[in-house]
């Protein structure tokens, strides 16, 4: 049977809500940042690059948790090492983005001045509007409380919740039917495909 914190069973180290909505959001940012870069006719392929990846990374959260918790310390239970190891790398990473990747494609640091206006040239030619403006905020806040934008938020924020259903939900029945957390995590590698 899986260990028991009271009454509740303890939980094995797969995603919860909150880092659920978390990768959401990252996504998100992700893909308006591919955006800045990238024509419309462009998008499709980088994003299905960019979901393939997020997929494939995804059906091998349990392997990679089954060899962390491999590791046996004294003070520090196996879902600490976890989190120590995956939020480490995602915090080295994070400032390795913010140092090397550029605003746009016009403040690029290893484009030439004729490629960075080839690059907004490109931009312009998809866009209605000149790349780089100023915000409005006035016409923002106008824009965003417009009821087609707020039914499509709500719809577009919701997307997330039916993908990670499984995510949350599997490793929990894995673990009901009597097998270890370390079982768990490797009965639930392969969800993804």
């Amino acid at each position: 049977m899986p260990s028991k914190l009271g009454s509740l069973p303890v939980r094995t180290p797969q995603c919860s809500t909150s880092q659920t909505n978390d990768h959401t959001y990252t996504q998100l940012g992700s893909i308006f940042y591919l955006t800045t870069f990238y024509k419309r006719d462009e998008i499709a392929f980088r994003l299905a690059l960019f979901y393939g990846a997020a997929t494939i990374a995804g059906a091998f959260s349990g392997l990679i948790a089954f060899g962390v918790f491999q590791i046996h310390h004294d003070s520090i239970p196996g879902w600490k090492f976890l989190m120590i190891i995956e939020g480490g790398i995602t915090v080295l990473l994070a400032a390795f983005a913010v140092w090397w990747l550029p605003e746009s494609a016009a403040k690029c640091r290893w484009l030439t001045d004729e490629e960075k206006a080839m690059a907004n040239a490109r931009m312009l030619q998809d866009s209605s509007k000149a790349t780089d403006e100023k915000l409005n905020i006035k016409l923002a806040v106008k824009k965003i409380l417009d009821w087609r934008i707020m039914a499509y938020a709500i719809l577009a924020f919701s997307y997330g919740t039916a993908s990670s259903i499984v995510g949350n939900f599997l490793p929990q029945l894995v673990g009901r039917l009597g097998y270890s957390s370390i079982k768990t995590n490797l009965y639930t590698v392969a969800r993804k495909f």
